[in-house]
């Protein structure tokens, strides 16, 4: 190679590395800096204020014991509610950290999947089994914003999310499974429930008000703007087990629609359970949302949380999708990737970000019932211990609660949900609103 083409390489490099600076800065600060790479550093500047770390690469880079000893410190800040000692933390690499914690640089290289294919908090390394319990990216962000005195903040988006698997639960058990489950709840005496079970499947295809399962009680209809209210529907569903049967020419169900599109709740693609094993069928199920909805979804939640991250993120791009709403460990309450901020995550075979930006869950009400078997006492403190740290460091919120968990008559044994989520909604919404 020449001297010129040398030349050339070199200043490529350098503009790829501006590139990916202005994308940290972009993710991390709220306010516009100047930004500089110079003889190995990123330099940020912002009114007098400066700060400077060293260069890394986003391919190769990885934590240091002296990176693990500030996080680790910082978490000892963060959960006994004291401010942190910025002189303490030294000069940890903010920039560096947070991308490693986004891009979940923490999990094992020997990953093990669970029963749905997908990567549970048994794969997070220690120490980030602690660490990962506050949201440590979010708190990073804020250290650095006070290092630049980037004083301003804002109350976090609150995103009121439902994923209707289930529109009609006689389409998934018909006839027979009536039978039986009012048999069963016949041995319980609960007359009440079989008397809602008999009238609901002779009559929910006809009314709305004798099909639970249509239910809005997980949104809040608000002309407050920090309010965003998202319904997720299975367009295209393939697995006979796990995606369940739904008949959208129901007249009842689209009665329901028009319900949800009159009070603004936006309409998003449910992928289908199968899309981890077939993510090239992306695109055909956003043709189904269009066709259904005679829209273009910009959003989306993979069924049952079952996707690979973040390779699917450019699949979703290049079908239009906008935001992800996936990105969760369902069986505890810690905070994966180290937040529940929404983000962009930088593609390094492209070196620039991934088009979909991600919107993290907070909570889910499986987290509870389904996995960690909560009673309604404990899955409340455990919530508010979340919601609270997420209200302090974060800018977004996101809440996902079933269609079938928010109603009391559904086939969840002692659910507790309905009165649960309704303690979540107001103790949420008194402190953010």
């Amino acid at each position: 190679m020449n001297k010129h083409g040398i030349l050339f390489f070199i200043e490529l490099y350098k503009i790829i590395k501006m590139d990916f600076l202005k994308y940290l800065a972009g993710q991390m600060l709220s306010e516009n800096v100047i930004l500089k790479k110079d003889a190995g550093f990123f330099y940020i500047k912002h009114n007098t204020n400066s700060y400077i770390e060293e260069v890394f690469d986003p391919g190769t880079a990885c934590f240091s014991s002296e990176d693990i000893s500030c996080l680790q410190l910082i978490y000892n800040y963060v959960k006994d509610n004291t401010d942190v000692n910025l002189q303490d933390i030294g000069n940890i690499k903010l920039l560096k950290n947070w991308y490693l914690i986004t891009h979940e640089k923490y999990l094992s290289t020997d990953l093990v999947y669970d029963k749905h294919g997908r990567i549970g908090f048994n794969n997070v390394c220690e120490p980030f089994r602690e660490i990962l319990q506050i949201p440590i990216a979010d708190v990073l962000r804020k250290i650095i914003q006070k290092k630049l005195n980037i004083t301003k903040s804002s109350k976090p988006q609150i995103y009121l999310t439902c994923d209707f698997d289930t529109l009609n639960i006689w389409d998934r058990w018909g006839f027979v499974n009536f039978l039986k489950q009012n048999i069963k709840l016949s041995f319980k005496f609960d007359i009440r429930q079989i008397i809602y079970n008999t009238f609901s499947y002779f009559f929910s295809r006809i009314s709305i008000k004798f099909n639970g399962y249509l239910n809005e009680n997980m949104f809040v209809y608000s002309k407050d703007s920090k309010i965003t209210n998202i319904a997720f529907f299975l367009c295209k569903p393939s697995n006979s087990v796990y995606d369940p049967k739904i008949d959208y020419s129901n007249r009842t169900i689209k009665s329901f629609f028009n319900k949800l599109k009159s009070n603004n709740v936006i309409f998003g693609l449910h992928t289908n359970y199968d899309t981890a094993d077939d993510p090239q069928n992306i695109q055909q199920q956003v043709d189904a949302f269009d066709r259904l909805f005679n829209k273009q979804p910009l959003f989306n939640r993979h069924h049952y949380l079952r996707y690979h991250f973040p390779e699917y993120l450019e699949l979703l791009g290049n079908a239009g999708i906008r935001y992800d709403f996936s990105l969760y460990f369902p069986e505890n309450t810690s905070f994966r990737a180290g937040t529940c901020s929404r983000y962009k995550v930088w593609n390094i075979n492209t070196q620039s970000p991934y088009p979909v930006e991600i919107i993290p869950i907070t909570l889910m009400d499986g987290t509870f019932t389904d996995y960690l078997k909560c009673t309604e006492q404990e899955a409340f403190g455990l919530a508010v211990k979340k919601l609270d740290l997420a209200m302090k460091y974060s800018n977004s919120i996101l809440l996902l609660w079933h269609n079938h968990s928010t109603f009391k008559y559904s086939n969840i044994l002692n659910n507790y949900h309905p009165s649960f989520y309704k303690k979540i909604k107001k103790y949420l919404l008194t402190k953010t609103l």
